[in-house]
């Protein structure tokens, strides 16, 4: 299948300074998941296509729009940008599916864009989205946070997308999402992730990705 992922960090610039504000730091605040998703979707075998938009360009050139299923990730800031991507691919015949800290926010509301909307996931349930096992209008969930994270080699080429200059060399600021952890410790009720068990994710898996960090990108 031919499946797109794209990650929504931020508003269109409209002043020279929001360029250069999105250009070098806007760039680099690409979240984990749905780069983990891509990798994902790869192993599987799909043709894979991930982009950021971080509030430079046109959001709907980033990605091709014959496309099988779209995966969009956004904060409710700019779910707006979401809500009209979501029509244009929807138009053109795509499965559309949103995650990210909006859709588990506002849920319902997301269902009058989206075909599917995502609380929390895993590779099984993104096998199951591909594999059209959920009717349109549903709100799925994985039973906990995913813990396989990919590693920053298998995740290179989405890192390159998104945190190098136009995807070929690094920035001094560019940066590479890591975990070494999931979910929250505390039980204060106000944000998304409270109610998200904490745990430790392995030592070994941040010490391979930061040796291999150490050789190719010193």
């Amino acid at each position: 299948m031919r499946v797109g992922i794209l990650d929504i960090l931020g508003s269109p610039a409209r002043r020279p300074v929001d360029v250069a504000y999105q250009l070098l730091i806007t760039k680099q605040y690409a979240s984990i998941t749905p780069q983990a998703i891509s990798v994902w979707c790869r192993r599987a075998g799909h043709e894979t296509f991930y982009a950021t938009y971080y509030g430079i360009g046109q959001p709907h050139r980033l990605l091709p729009m014959d496309l099988d299923v779209v995966l969009i990730c956004c904060y409710t800031q700019v779910s707006h940008i979401a809500y009209a991507l979501a029509k244009l691919y929807r138009a053109a015949g795509v499965r559309t599916v949103v995650g990210g800290p909006h859709a588990r926010a506002f849920p319902v509301d997301c269902l009058r864009f989206f075909d599917l909307v995502v609380r929390e996931c895993d590779p099984p349930l993104v096998a199951d989205i591909l594999a059209g096992q959920f009717d349109r209008g549903s709100i799925i969930s994985a039973d906990q946070p995913f813990d396989d994270v990919p590693t920053v080699e298998e995740r290179m080429p989405e890192i390159r997308a998104s945190a190098f200059f136009w995807g070929r060399k690094p920035l001094l600021l560019s940066a590479v999402p890591m975990l070494a952890s999931m979910g929250c410790p505390y039980r204060c009720d106000f944000c998304i992730d409270w109610s998200s068990t904490y745990r430790q994710l392995p030592t070994d898996r941040l010490s391979a990705d930061l040796r291999y960090l150490a050789t190719h990108q010193p």
